[in-house]
């Protein structure tokens, strides 16, 4: 190879767009549940007693403030569509697929342009996603973050 040049995906034979697109998938649902409690649109409420109490907008103390079991039915349930989509029992393996893209909606072939939009939009989401946790982390190392989500 020649020196100082750029090597891209389409250079690379198999360069594990896979990984790719469902860290991508993963970012993109993180950045849309911080804005999405930030907000406060998520009244998720929980029994303390004989009450209702309602979860806070601040995304780590929400988390602080889950019950247990709560935490146990989440991991339970990531842990159960982890199992299936890597073992290919709802069909067939999304690193088996050629490029690594799954089609969840079935909805015929996906365009060239829609599969680099959605890796566009999540590499996007990984920068916003990190730039949620920098900007709660240290105030002001965000430009134009929001003051009401700093906790």
């Amino acid at each position: 190879m020649k020196k100082g040049r750029v090597i891209t995906q389409s250079l690379i034979p198999n360069s594990n767009n896979s990984e790719q697109v469902k860290h991508c998938r993963v970012a993109m649902l993180a950045t849309i549940g911080w804005a999405f409690s930030c907000n406060g649109w998520g009244k998720i409420e929980y029994h303390v007693g004989d009450s209702l109490k309602a979860l806070p907008k601040d995304p780590w103390a929400a988390l602080e403030q889950t019950p247990k079991l709560g935490l146990v039915q989440i991991m339970i349930a990531a842990g159960i569509i982890e199992v299936l989509t890597e073992t290919g029992a709802l069909g067939t393996h999304y690193m088996k697929v050629e490029d690594g893209y799954m089609n969840p909606l079935m909805r015929g072939e996906v365009s060239e342009k829609l599969k680099n939009k959605e890796l566009k939009n999540g590499r996007l989401a990984m920068i916003g996603i990190f730039s949620f946790f920098l900007g709660n982390a240290i105030p002001g190392s965000v430009p134009l973050y929001p003051p009401e989500w700093l906790f």
